[in-house]
């Protein structure tokens, strides 16, 4: 079906959105298509027929790629039948937004140290994870002490994390 144009008939949804990023996105929709289910996975114990399970397959296509690059299509299988060309819309974003969330629980992980260390129980991360946490509040609770000690030694400190913005240093001057 993918590969072959001709025997996917006529699309139920056919969506053409602009992206900020990337211009325009097409998406293309066909209805009660069912994925071809293998005795692997979840269904390896399945004693009986396998199923066939209904729903919609999306073919998104982002059609300007950054630095030129030559655009492939992404396709999609949602459970939902009788997709409406908002359903598809949404599907799509959702899947391309996956990639924010999956980076952003990457960095947590950095962050909280769980890369480095080698935690052999649940029990372990939990508290690795607070103290963690409770050290960034301390430090974060700390900054206006650390402006003042800077203060008090005659330097000029910006600690807002901001960038840009000069604190005042000795005799109100900005620093």
């Amino acid at each position: 079906m993918f590969g072959k144009p001709d025997t996917r008939g006529e699309p139920q949804a056919v969506t053409t959105t602009e992206t900020s990023r990337y211009g325009t996105a097409r998406a293309t929709a066909w209805d009660r298509l069912h994925p071809r289910l293998t005795r692997r996975c979840a269904w390896v114990r399945h004693s009986d027929e396998l199923p066939m399970i209904s729903g919609t397959v999306i073919r998104h296509l982002q059609v300007d790629l950054p630095k030129g690059g030559t655009p492939k299509p992404v396709w999609l299988w949602c459970s939902k039948t009788d997709a409406t060309p908002a359903d598809v819309d949404r599907c799509w974003q959702a899947f391309l937004r996956r990639f924010d969330i999956e980076h952003t629980f990457r960095l947590f992980k950095q962050t909280l140290g769980w890369t480095a260390l080698r935690l052999r129980d649940p029990e372990s991360a939990d508290r690795w994870t607070w103290i963690v946490i409770a050290a960034h509040a301390q430090l974060f609770l700390a900054r206006s002490l650390a402006a003042a000690q800077g203060r008090l030694n005659g330097q000029a400190t910006s600690l807002s994390g901001r960038g840009g913005e000069a604190s005042e240093g000795p005799g109100g001057r900005a620093g």
